[in-house]
């Protein structure tokens, strides 16, 4: 859209240039997008130059410059904030109260999350073959399809 496409399909995508990589760089610095929101518009757009130049549609030059251009430095601080204790403690006991399948379940996923330190994705994707209740073990696929075994004892 920046150059004037309303189709990304019908866009030359093998007459792109460092000069247009580098104006969607410029672009998003000025929006204030994050770092790795930048980081990953440039990640794409590398990837869309390597099938051009696969496809015959850009030179290995044009490719270089490209892929030469550097990713933005920077963090931010992460979003969210500290549960005070007294918090998680309210809501495994409303969980608890409750008198639905989902109580229980929920102050499951609450203790997945908080002490055994799972990721939401972690909690979402788990089936109840990674649960092994008999001793005590957990197994989690978490980021980058890594799998790990955990061994949620409560040490009371």
């Amino acid at each position: 859209r920046l150059f004037g496409y309303t189709d990304y399909l019908k866009a030359p995508w093998g007459s792109l240039r460092y000069i247009h990589v580098q104006q969607v760089m410029d672009y998003l610095q000025e929006q204030k997008y994050s770092p790795s929101t930048i980081n990953a518009t440039l990640a794409a757009i590398r990837g869309t130059a390597q099938t051009a130049f696969n496809l015959y549609r850009m030179d290995g030059d044009d490719l270089a410059r490209i892929r030469a251009i550097k990713m933005v430095r920077g963090s931010r601080l992460p979003t969210g904030r500290m549960i005070p204790l007294g918090e998680i403690s309210s809501l495994v006991n409303t969980c608890i109260a409750d008198e639905k399948a989902s109580g229980p379940r929920d102050a499951a996923i609450i203790g997945l999350l908080y002490i055994a330190g799972l990721r939401r994705a972690e909690v979402v994707y788990l089936q109840r073959k990674d649960v092994d209740i008999k001793n005590q073990v957990l197994t989690v696929i978490g980021k980058g399809n890594k799998q790990r075994r955990l061994f949620p004892k409560w040490s009371g």
